[in-house]
């Protein structure tokens, strides 16, 4: 996994990148989590974060342009986020990340049927919505958290909270 994101990243260092990483510590100490963390700024141009997860330490990555378009909180939510796919594949002696990995694998087998790719969806979704939650609790702002959201799934600069939950409703 490290040498990976070595080859395919650049790794953003905590010298140089302190404010990303002080944002993140608060988001660690918001989780309740103590595991070495190291950032990560991907190629490709799709706007997104991602966690490399390795047990006892986390990896953070974000694509595209994304941080260039968050404000601080946006940002605390994103972390939270992240962080939170890190305490969920991590928590209960590895058991979650166990399932993720035979419900992707049942999936993709070739002898998979539609009632495994729908119960991988499922579970990613559930998972999401955990994460989602984990970024509210460490920014402590619906609105961010939203913005923060649909700024990462849709490269949109510009997002009005409020507009996204009436259309959700």
């Amino acid at each position: 996994v490290r040498l990976g994101l070595l080859k395919s990243t650049y790794r953003l260092e905590r010298g140089s990148h302190g404010d990303l990483y002080d944002l993140a510590d608060r988001s660690l100490a918001k989780l309740g989590l103590d595991v070495p963390l190291t950032i990560y700024q991907a190629q490709g141009e799709e706007a997104n974060a991602f966690l490399a997860y390795l047990p006892g330490e986390a990896h953070l990555g974000f694509s595209g342009s994304i941080l260039d378009h968050l404000d601080e909180v946006e940002r605390l939510a994103i972390l939270g986020h992240e962080r939170t796919h890190y305490y969920f594949f991590d928590v209960d002696d590895h058991h979650y990340l166990a399932g993720a990995d035979v419900l992707n694998a049942m999936a993709a087998d070739r002898l998979g049927n539609s009632s495994h790719e729908g119960t991988v969806r499922l579970y990613q979704l559930y998972m999401e919505s955990l994460c989602d939650r984990g970024g509210l609790l460490v920014c402590d702002n619906v609105d961010a958290t939203i913005t923060a959201l649909v700024k990462t799934c849709t490269s949109a600069t510009k997002v009005d909270p409020a507009s996204y939950l009436r259309q959700a409703e």
